[in-house]
């Protein structure tokens, strides 16, 4: 991306949590977004989670899968923890 996009992504990364707080809409990066979306992809849509998991693929392969491993490990992992 060039600096003008940057520019418009960093002035409007912004919302409001539910109490009221500012906070980042997105990390910029989808491993990162996948890894914190985790624990809430039970409220979410299949056509949701795909999408989010497909943009992290794309951005890692790699990573992406290890983030979709841990999420889903019964023991240790976010999604049944």
């Amino acid at each position: 991306m060039n600096t003008l996009l940057n520019n418009l992504v960093d002035a409007t990364n912004y919302k409001l949590t539910e109490n009221g707080a500012l906070a980042h809409s997105t990390s910029k990066s989808a491993i990162m977004d996948l890894f914190a979306l985790g624990g809430a992809y039970r409220s979410r849509s299949d056509s949701d989670v795909i999408f989010l998991f497909k943009k992290a693929f794309e951005e890692d392969q790699l990573l992406a899968m290890k983030t979709l491993f841990y999420l889903a490990d019964c023991r240790g992992g976010k999604l049944f923890a």
